[in-house]
């Protein structure tokens, strides 16, 4: 995600304004960027499979919302991301359109 983050402001720096060409480097930064972080999300032992057990144990089954937090939390983090790589590429698209003439 850094390396095509970085690539994208390069490639913005080197262009000098707002343009066509920039938002499109953008919205492909943005997608490798979110394709890459979703398969970082998913792998396989990246979150403890023992930690929702452990956490029951701790509150005794009464308070199930931390449980689901814990569990949640890489879709929810995903969608946040998702929302901000969109929000990315929809200023750089307003922003060409407008000074890009």
């Amino acid at each position: 995600m850094v390396i095509f983050g970085v690539g994208r402001d390069l490639f913005g720096y080197f262009e000098g304004r707002y343009t066509r060409r920039l938002a499109v480097v953008t919205g492909i930064a943005d997608l490798l960027s979110f394709i890459c972080f979703f398969f970082f999300l998913n792998t396989p032992g990246l979150v403890n499979t023992d930690i929702i057990p452990a956490i029951d144990s701790l509150f005794q089954g009464k308070d199930m919302f931390i449980a689901k937090v814990i569990t949640g939390f890489p879709g929810a983090f995903l969608l946040v991301m998702a929302l901000i790589l969109v929000l990315d590429f929809g200023t750089n698209l307003y922003k060409a359109m407008k000074y890009d003439r």
